[in-house]
This record gives structure tokens, C-alpha cells and sequence, in this order.
């Protein structure tokens, strides 16, 4: 299933407006990684709802320190995606390349990523794997 179709099956103000469970269903068990733009308050309520649905076992990381899961991960929260240096981004990168691991990512952060591409602070490859279902919640 390609991005547009996720998009236009899963409208991303539709699942924030009125979630239900087959919604957040649909989102978590194809292992879509989701990235999560804006408030905190906001991306903790999205984190909420989504909890339930995400694949087992879950590891919850700080971006500024990050300490990839060695043995099974069904889903990697990431919080503040945006603190990874340009090593540990390199590092995110090979290890969600790795063809054995079937880990979903969650990323975090207070505003859009992709200026950070456009200015090649994040890497743009990166940012696609992370991408594949975007949201922008809370913003003013």
C-alpha cells in the first residue's frame, strides 16, 4: 500500500477528530512508521490513543540519547526525533534497513522535520522511512 493510499484511507484529521479502533487498527498493523509534528500535550493524547495499538513489545527512546533495541522491537517510540546527531541518524537508518526486523517507528517532535531536510541538518532517506503516515497535531 503506497503513502497516498494510507493517506487517502486514513485522513489524518479524521483519525485526530474521532479515532475508533479499527482506525488506529488499521494504522498500526501494517507497521507503518507514524511521525507525530507539534505540541506535547497534544502528541502525548495521540500517544494514548495509539498505545493500545501498537505492536508488541514496545521501547520507548529519548532522540538525544538513543540506544537501539538489540533483540526483538514490534514498535520503537522515538521521542524528539529532531536531537539525533548525524551518527545516530546513520545508525537509525541501518538498523530499520536491516530485511529481519519487522519494527514499527514512532517519532516525536515539537515542529515540522522537514525544513531540517531542506537544509540538510536530517537526513532526507530518513525522513521518508519515518514518514510513511505524518501527523500534525495541536498546532496553533
Amino acid at each position: 500500500m503506497t503513502t497516498d493510499i494510507i493517506r487517502q484511507e486514513l485522513s489524518p484529521s479524521r483519525l485526530l477528530d474521532s479515532p475508533s479502533a479499527a482506525d488506529w487498527r488499521r494504522v498500526t498493523s501494517a507497521h507503518h512508521n507514524i511521525l507525530l509534528e507539534g505540541r506535547a500535550t497534544s502528541i502525548e493524547s495521540v500517544l494514548c490513543q495509539l498505545a493500545p495499538w501498537l505492536p508488541e513489545p514496545v521501547s520507548w527512546q529519548l532522540g538525544s540519547m538513543l540506544a537501539l533495541p538489540a533483540g526483538e522491537c514490534g514498535t520503537l517510540v522515538l521521542e524528539n526525533v529532531a536531537a539525533l546527531n548525524g551518527q545516530d541518524q546513520a545508525r537509525l537508518r541501518a538498523w530499520l534497513d536491516d530485511p529481519t526486523r519487522r519494527t514499527q517507528v514512532v517519532s516525536t517532535l515539537a515542529y515540522p522535520l522537514f525544513p531540517l531536510v531542506q537544509c540538510r541538518v536530517f537526513d532526507a532517506a530518513l525522513y521518508y522511512r519515518l514518514s510513511v503516515v505524518r501527523f500534525s497535531v495541536g498546532q496553533p
